[in-house]
């Protein structure tokens, strides 16, 4: 069996370890690249017992979501009795402030059309910090546009406490914004950081008048994120780690 110490023996399952990264409280965080196929991956080992149910929770809930803008789920194994996953390595910019004005509303599209896709799916993000550096959770890519990074934290939970993620990116947004913006933009943020959640509107609302924006707005491109068939029931808790032996 392979370990789950790459320092000592550089491989786990068929995958090389190229350089150790950091990672979560917890757990082993690699960059890696597979023995076999043309792929490189993130590879995280858990360390202890808690960790390995966070993983394999996370594992779930992104192979359910199979999006575009959501981290690919490889391959998941155990070494030294503890689980490890490989996953799509996400290579991009972070998002930053402050953003451009010509690009804030794409960002809002784009940003809320993931998360209107978790959320009509129960999935609830809860990673977004609403400070300016809250937008550093999306990860501009060449391959896939926008995509959303560190699913630590997500959550199954009624899709209405999506708008929780709604009022987040809100905040984040409206802390990165320059001078200048235009007035809908402004408008549409204002109503994503309403103090009222009942107030807030749904991602997939926002993700609608963003659209409409930069339609407005005039010759952005506009390309469709297409939706994968839900392959895992999110209508029932990811498996737990309760009957695993370590």
């Amino acid at each position: 069996m392979a370990s789950a110490h790459p320092e000592r023996v550089g491989t786990i399952g068929d995958y090389a370890v190229e350089r150790e990264v950091a990672g979560m409280p917890g757990e082993m965080c690699a960059e890696t690249t597979h023995r076999v196929l043309p792929r490189r991956a993130r590879l995280r080992v858990a360390r202890d017992r808690d960790a390995g149910i966070r993983l394999m929770r996370e594992a779930c809930i992104l192979e359910a979501l199979r999006h575009p803008g959501v981290p690919r789920v490889f391959e998941i194994g155990v070494a030294d009795g503890l689980p490890w996953i490989a996953d799509e390595l996400v290579t991009g910019v972070p998002l930053a402030a402050p953003i451009a004005v010509e690009q804030i509303v794409l960002v809002v599209r784009d940003a809320c059309t993931i998360l209107a896709h978790l959320h009509r799916r129960g999935v609830i993000y809860d990673g977004i910090w609403p400070c300016s550096t809250g937008i550093n959770a999306f990860v501009q890519t060449d391959e896939h546009g926008l995509c959303l990074t560190n699913w630590t934290r997500a959550r199954l939970d009624d899709p209405s406490e999506g708008k929780a993620d709604v009022h987040a990116l809100g905040a984040a947004i409206y802390a990165a914004l320059p001078g200048s913006v235009p007035l809908g933009v402004v408008e549409l943020v204002d109503r994503m950081v309403n103090p009222n959640p009942a107030h807030r509107p749904s991602a997939a609302e926002v993700a609608r008048e963003a659209a409409r924006l930069a339609e407005v707005a005039g010759g952005f491109d506009d390309p469709e994120i297409e939706e994968v068939i839900l392959l895992t029931d999110l209508s029932r808790d990811p498996p737990s780690l309760g009957a695993m032996h370590y």
